[in-house]
């Protein structure tokens, strides 16, 4: 288990790091003609395509070569829950000798496909509040990876938010359902004693943002913590366009929003924009009060 380390690191070295760990579950050295195949689950070609390569390159340098000596099962769950889980199933039929996860609702479903094929996920927000490992420092069962320890860094998200704009007292926190690590947030939100008082707000698509946005003007909320969900990621327009709508010549138009990343970058920590902003790519921290 690797975790979250305070320093910086730019996502494609790490990628490459987390492929020397995934040929680590491998004999240490490369056999004659013994083929591994790799079972990439993965959200799409087009999705972070550097870290793909990036991955290739960790084991090329350990001498797993593609074409030689390596093989990859590439599956693309775009973003789709009944679709990742199939193909996690497909993947266990194949037989493939390990399987790569960027994240927490597709290491939930290899876990489910299987218990024995070992399992590195890229990212993972909370893997021991979901149960994926045992524990940080020595796992335990058949996943490893990466934490970014995002129940922590949703409290101190709501920490910089509380700093940033010191009049909130109620925060609505969208989250996705489906997503294994959002429920251990969300409770870790409400837990904090930082004065707030959090509002459920469950999306489980990008269809219900507009109904998300309409409860939380309804509901009078100060502020937005966004746990982003995995759809965000092809559906910024709609999020902002939903969003907007609701709050345009409302009491909300200066609604100042934070997302909570779930990727292994410089924005892994939640910060905020100035009110009237909607933050989908939020800088690594935030310190002063926001201008208006």
């Amino acid at each position: 288990m690797i975790p979250n380390a305070k320093g910086a690191m730019r996502r494609r070295e790490f990628i490459t790091l987390l492929g020397g760990a995934a040929a680590a579950v491998w004999p240490c050295a490369v056999h004659g003609d013994q083929v591994y195949r790799v079972g990439f689950l993965w959200d799409g070609p087009d999705v972070f395509p550097d870290e793909i390569e990036a991955f290739r390159q960790g084991l090329r340098e350990l001498g797993y070569v593609e074409g030689r000596n390596l093989a990859f099962e590439y599956r693309w769950g775009e973003g789709k829950p009944d679709r990742i889980r199939a193909l996690a199933q497909e993947l266990v039929r194949l037989k493939v000798d390990i399987i790569v996860a960027p994240s927490s609702i597709y290491t939930e479903a290899a876990k489910q496909a299987t218990s024995t094929i070992p399992i590195v996920f890229m990212s993972h927000a909370d893997p021991l509040g979901t149960g994926h490992v045992a524990n940080l420092t020595y796992p335990g069962g058949n996943a490893t990876g990466f934490s970014l320890m995002m129940p922590e860094t949703t409290v101190k998200g709501l920490e910089l938010f509380k700093e940033a704009v010191p009049a909130l007292s109620r925060i609505a926190v969208i989250f996705d359902p489906a997503t294994p690590s959002h429920g251990p947030s969300l409770k870790a939100a409400e837990a904090a004693k930082l004065g707030l008082r959090i509002q459920p707000v469950p999306v489980r698509s990008a269809t219900e943002y507009e109904s998300a946005f309409s409860s939380i003007v309804r509901e009078r909320a100060d502020g937005v913590l966004v746990l982003a969900p995995l759809f965000i990621a092809g559906a910024k327009q709609v999020f902002v366009k939903s969003a907007s709508t609701q709050v345009k010549s409302s009491r909300a138009r200066n609604l100042p929003t934070c997302r909570s990343c779930s990727r292994a970058n410089s924005s892994s920590s939640s910060t905020c924009k100035r009110p009237g902003h909607l933050a989908l790519k939020c800088p690594r921290r935030c310190s002063r009060a926001p201008t208006r």
